[in-house]
């Protein structure tokens, strides 16, 4: 019986051990992915507000809207124009990253902004640093 009550306090303490280390794991990916998180917004704002060392061209155009617009086709069309017919732009994919180029031999820089909320901040830095602003709808 005295074996009974060690193997049970055994089994709790190894269960309270893994639950603390599994806790512990969570906690410290949550601080890594933030930490990047912030540093990607920083580096962001930084070429946005041109006090980067790789700051966007005068000449910024945004090409924003809601999720679905058609904003990446658009930037698609604009960035790999048809030469015939029978070719076309390629197909795209709900963006999950800025897509940015440089256009008309480097006299504009096209930004293509994902319309997902999660990219609002990256949306309003890239808006600070635009001289245009395309705002698509899907009709």
């Amino acid at each position: 019986m005295a074996d009974d009550a060690s193997s049970s306090g055994t089994s709790i303490t190894l269960l309270l051990s893994s639950t603390l280390v599994l806790a512990l794991g969570a906690l410290i990916g949550w601080y890594i992915l933030s930490k990047q998180s912030a540093a990607i917004s920083q580096k962001s704002l930084a070429i946005a507000s041109g006090t980067s060392t790789i700051s966007q061209p005068k000449n910024t155009v945004v090409i924003t809207g809601p999720m679905g617009s058609g904003k990446t086709s658009l930037w698609c069309h604009l960035r790999f124009p048809a030469t015939s017919a029978s070719s076309a732009a390629p197909r795209t994919q709900t963006s999950m990253a800025i897509n940015a180029a440089h256009m008309d031999e480097g006299r504009a820089y096209l930004v293509d902004v994902p319309g997902h909320q999660k990219f609002r901040f990256d949306r309003d830095t890239q808006l600070k640093a635009a001289r245009a602003v395309v705002f698509v709808v899907d009709s």
